[in-house]
């Protein structure tokens, strides 16, 4: 920690955002930014196919759900996951002795059990909490928010799955070629 700050303080922007890194604070700050593309792009996605593709009018009930709100919510996320993937591993982790389709599909399965997180907070938010005709401050649709904030909750699922279950010293020798 105390090497992430000393490179924060004295803004070592090459060590930051270019060097190759094991630190897990840099890893996670880089993640930050990674999340965040990945995260407009999710956002974006889920408010465009709901609001404006038609995924609001759509008559589907999952588990007594808004069907459309889930739908679109999921394809956010599959845009993100693929974004942060390719992102991740060209920034973050990069290894290069590493079977790249037993990597891509771990890091599938934690990005499907961050869906499964996401889809469920979506869901508990619109069912209890957020009227979803609503707009926060008259501006933002309240779709927008929910995926906001169900993207928070499953991404900091996913770093902290990736970093400890699929990019662990252990598991980089077990995914490896």
């Amino acid at each position: 920690m105390k090497e992430f700050f000393n490179l924060l303080l004295h803004f070592k922007a090459k060590a930051l955002f270019v060097d190759p890194t094991e630190n897990g604070f840099v890893q996670f700050f880089r993640f930050v930014f990674v999340g965040g593309i990945a995260t407009v792009m999710d956002i974006l996605v889920a408010t465009l196919s709901y609001e404006w593709l038609g995924l609001k009018t759509l008559s589907l009930s999952l588990f007594g759900f808004d069907g459309g709100l889930l739908l679109a919510n999921a394809l956010g996320f599959v845009l993100g996951l693929a974004t942060n993937y390719t992102l991740s591993i060209l920034w973050i982790f990069r290894y290069q002795n590493i079977n790249r389709v037993k990597e891509f599909l771990s890091f599938a399965l934690i990005g499907i059990m961050g869906l499964a997180i996401k889809l469920i907070t979506v869901g508990l938010l619109e069912r209890f909490v957020l009227n979803m005709n609503n707009t926060l401050l008259g501006l933002i649709p309240m779709v927008t928010v929910v995926a906001a904030i169900g993207t928070l909750v499953a991404f900091i699922w996913n770093f902290l799955a990736r970093k400890l279950f699929l990019y662990s010293d252990k598991n980089i020798e077990r995914i490896g070629k």
